[in-house]
């Protein structure tokens, strides 16, 4: 599904310019702690895409992760024709990190006390960019 909708139905309180593709995999139905979402802005002068990508742990380690953002940075570069997508994983998720570099993403910066985390304390984000071109031709 590509759009405003997600499981359920409705628009959920997206903004427009917000999009939520899910399940992949699970015979189309929702498929619980794993989804990957899209918003965009459409400024002309700061025109560009950020992903985000949630997996619950028993879908991590297996490349479905680095699949779904590969399958949607495909989309948002083709079909939507951004040049730029960001994505920004917590600074000490190095799995997630590694997971984006072999798509292509690079390091931009560190996001000081960007999240607020189950613990109640702020921690950093690292935020990542692609540009067009530097998708990995192998995904």
């Amino acid at each position: 599904m590509v759009g405003g909708a997600g499981p359920g139905g409705g628009d959920r309180g997206r903004p427009a310019g917000r999009g939520l593709i899910g399940p992949f995999g699970g015979g189309g139905r929702w498929a619980g702690r794993r989804g990957i979402q899209y918003h965009e802005e459409n400024d002309p002068r700061y025109r560009h895409a950020g992903i985000d990508i949630y997996l619950g742990s028993r879908f991590q380690g297996q490349g479905a992760g680095r699949e779904a953002v590969a399958l949607l940075a495909r989309y948002l570069f083709e079909q939507r024709g951004h040049h730029r997508i960001t994505i920004d994983p917590a600074a000490a998720n190095d799995q997630a990190i590694r997971s984006y570099t072999k798509a292509g993403f690079r390091p931009v910066g560190v996001m000081r006390q960007y999240e607020r985390g189950g613990d109640g304390q702020f921690h950093d984000g690292l935020l990542m960019d692609l540009l067009r071109g530097e998708l990995a031709g192998n995904l």
